[in-house]
């Protein structure tokens, strides 16, 4: 068998062997609105700039998580704020007001429990999560007024 003979063998045996495409769940996506595409590129930006801050010893040992803990010890360097150790935090770091308590898809989330609830939302700023004590029924309801609405839902459920 040549080379080329062996390549067409393999090619026709993997189209064989794959499995077909699963079926795609029906979703629901609204058109963000410019308000909401700005604030989420605004809070992203801002994340990045803050960064993440590392515990101390963090990468020296395996059972050292990469959680924030104060530093205490006596002779730590990071906690007298070194330069050649990693920033602590402090509120020169903190979230501008704008984007504070914003969702990463840039709309202010906002808990929804009945339909009723739904008035008071601001299509163009807020999505509604709904709450997890809602049950299938009422959720379905919930979900339907907000479709007519064009109300982001961001924990969508089928």
């Amino acid at each position: 068998m040549t080379t080329e003979a062996k390549k067409a063998e393999k090619t026709a045996v993997a189209k064989a062997v794959k499995p077909a495409k699963a079926e795609k769940k029906p979703s629901y996506k609204v058109a963000r609105s410019p308000e909401a595409v700005k604030m989420s590129r605004e809070k992203i930006r801002v994340e990045k700039k803050k960064g993440k801050f590392k515990r101390p010893c963090y990468g020296k040992w395996a059972k050292v998580k990469d959680r924030w803990r104060t530093p205490r010890g006596i002779d730590s360097r990071q906690r007298e704020h070194s330069k050649d150790k990693p920033p602590m935090p402090n509120a020169g770091y903190m979230t501008p007001q704008k984007v504070k308590g914003i969702s990463p898809t840039g709309y202010f989330p906002v808990r929804v429990f009945n339909v009723a609830d739904l008035a008071g939302v601001n299509a163009k700023t807020q999505a509604i999560i709904v709450a997890a004590a809602v049950g299938k029924k009422k959720r379905g309801d919930i979900q339907k007024a907000a479709q007519e609405k064009k109300i982001q839902i961001l924990n969508y459920k089928v």
